[in-house]
């Protein structure tokens, strides 16, 4: 059986249930890990990096220009490509 310890938080005298058990109850624990973060938000806040996205590439570039040919003629990309020989 474990022996009393005393709550990290509270003080008060409590029995573990495991080993690594610092505090008597889940609202004392929760109520420390709010005060740790009032005292040192950047530590314990989650900080992402804003990449800067890379514009698109135009969608009308070489392939969406005959894209738009080939539906102008009611034609798949590969029907146009076929009928107008194009590599």
């Amino acid at each position: 059986m474990h022996k009393k310890c005393k709550c990290a938080y509270c003080g008060s005298p409590f029995i573990p249930k495991n080993s690594k058990q610092k505090y008597c109850s889940i609202k004392c624990r929760d109520e420390n890990r709010n005060k740790r973060v009032r005292e040192n938000p950047e530590k314990y806040t989650y900080k992402y990096s804003k990449k800067k996205k890379k514009p698109r590439k135009s969608r009308m570039d070489a392939l969406g220009q005959i894209n738009s040919a080939a539906r102008a003629e009611e034609l798949t990309y590969g029907q146009y490509v076929a009928r107008h020989g194009i590599n």
